[in-house]
């Protein structure tokens, strides 16, 4: 029922959307969020003019603050638009594993997304249930991808998702090893 989007990019159609046609409200900190009024918030913190090691210590402090409030609290879906850049750049790795790992007991959904799945952390993979990969022909994030379907064999995964064709997408369910393939309307 509650849901924080992280919107970790300056300019983003995404958030647009969601403001447009999704009802959520951007808010800027956590002072300004209130779950009974909006239950659907955008945390998108601001880009100023200052150097790369000061916007990742800005950013670091902006998105930590809200993935703890997140983890204490419970009941919420974290919607983490690039987990790369909240794991890698900013270092909230420990922050971002810690909802994985203990977040379903506090009724925490994680949503993850990232353009390169080798370099976000094995648990964001091996604690979901619902991966979905679109057409990657990287090499080492077709092996990272290929290591994931355990009920499935790993280089049919590897071709599969090298070959999807554009606007596919492939589906593995980890539970039920449900495999299958979508195609997305634009």
């Amino acid at each position: 029922g509650h849901v924080i989007f992280l919107a970790t990019k300056k300019e983003d159609r995404t958030v647009d959307w969601l403001r447009k046609n999704q009802g959520f409200k951007r808010v800027k900190d956590l002072g300004s969020l209130h779950p009974e009024v909006n239950d659907k918030v955008i945390f998108k913190p601001d880009f100023p003019n200052m150097s790369a090691n000061q916007l990742r210590q800005y950013h670091h402090n902006f998105f930590k603050e809200v993935m703890m409030y997140v983890f204490r609290s419970g009941h919420w879906t974290l919607d983490c638009d690039e987990v790369r850049y909240l794991t890698e750049f900013l270092r909230l790795r420990e922050e971002y594993e810690l909802l994985l790992l203990q977040g379903r007991s506090l009724k925490i959904t994680v949503v993850s997304k990232t353009q390169r799945p080798k370099a976000i952390p094995l648990t964001a993979y091996d604690q979901a249930t619902h991966l979905f990969f679109w057409r990657d022909t990287d090499e080492e994030n077709l092996k990272r991808i290929g290591g994931l379907g355990a009920a499935h064999n790993a280089k049919d995964i590897r071709k599969e998702v090298a070959s999807l064709p554009h606007h596919v997408v492939l589906y593995l369910n980890t539970t039920t090893g449900e495999k299958l393939t979508t195609k997305v309307n634009v």
